[in-house]
């Protein structure tokens, strides 16, 4: 079994949820830690962080519901490890577009 530590980002560009951190469905991972930024100089945002497993993309699970973010503020909800199987997906949906960067830090699995 080959193993990759990988970091991945998205810049959440859109209000629609959208998928920010996906893996193939040749391989899983453990994601170990989840960054969010509200990059916006001025203005308080919210957003939603859910896991769609492969089985059914359209009925996703919510992780975190952040909804006070304040401007230039950096939050790391993720409290520990969690194990994506093969074709699952983390999708986010923001109260304003152009607002967060989303940092995941994880070890792949082939």
């Amino acid at each position: 079994m080959a193993e990759l530590f990988r970091a991945s980002g998205a810049a959440v560009t859109t209000t629609n949820t959208f998928v920010a951190l996906a893996f193939g469905t040749s391989s899983s991972a453990l994601v170990r830690t989840l960054s969010v930024c509200n990059t916006h100089n001025l203005e308080t945002a919210s957003i939603t962080i859910q896991m769609a497993k492969s089985a059914d993309t359209s009925t996703p699970y919510v992780l975190f519901q952040l909804t006070q973010v304040t401007a230039q503020q950096t939050v790391q909800p993720l409290s520990g490890p969690l194990a994506l199987e093969p074709g699952d997906q983390i999708q986010v949906q923001a109260s304003h577009s152009a607002h967060f960067h989303v940092v995941a830090s994880s070890l792949q699995i082939f």
